[in-house]
């Protein structure tokens, strides 16, 4: 997976990340990239699981996307959450500190160490952080598609109080 646009993390309920991604799907329901977002649980390792992404997401979707797990609307709990991206030679790991207190970011640090802070006003500011970059190598054989998610039909206020679609 190494030329692909993912995001590994950790989750005990499944049923919760399938609930958080397809919030995440609707949310962003114009854009290209949610419409198409399969999961799939890595066998070697009992909560782990991989979102990958159609390859026109962008980084800054990336970002919201690690951000978006990091504080989901449903309160789920999530852990070790990454995203990478970048070609084999120039990779980029995204996250979110579990000390950060801010909630509206996302950090990088690329294969040569660089840290930068990624704030959603649209500023990028250098960053230190005792974290090193840090991506094992996945063997598409290790996982196992769960779903693919795509956006909720779109519904009026009315229909959804009487359970209709428009």
């Amino acid at each position: 997976m190494q030329n692909v646009k993912y995001l590994l993390l950790c989750a005990e309920y499944e049923s919760l990340l399938i609930d958080t991604i397809q919030s995440f799907s609707d949310l962003y329901r114009d854009e290209e990239f949610s419409r198409s977002i399969n999961l799939s649980k890595l066998t070697t390792a009992n909560s782990s699981y991989v979102l990958t992404f159609p390859e026109d997401i962008s980084v800054v979707h990336l970002q919201y996307a690690v951000n978006f797990f990091r504080y989901p609307f449903n309160k789920a709990k999530f852990s070790n959450i990454y995203g990478f991206y970048g070609p084999p030679d120039n990779r980029t790991m995204l996250f979110v500190p579990e000390s950060d207190d801010e909630g509206d970011n996302c950090y990088s640090i690329t294969m040569a160490g660089e840290v930068t802070k990624h704030s959603f006003d649209g500023m990028d500011y250098d960053a230190t952080m005792d974290i090193e970059f840090s991506e094992t190598e996945i063997p598409s054989i290790e996982l196992k598609l769960i779903a693919t998610i795509q956006p909720s039909p779109k519904r009026s206020f009315l229909s959804k109080l009487f359970g209709k679609k428009s």
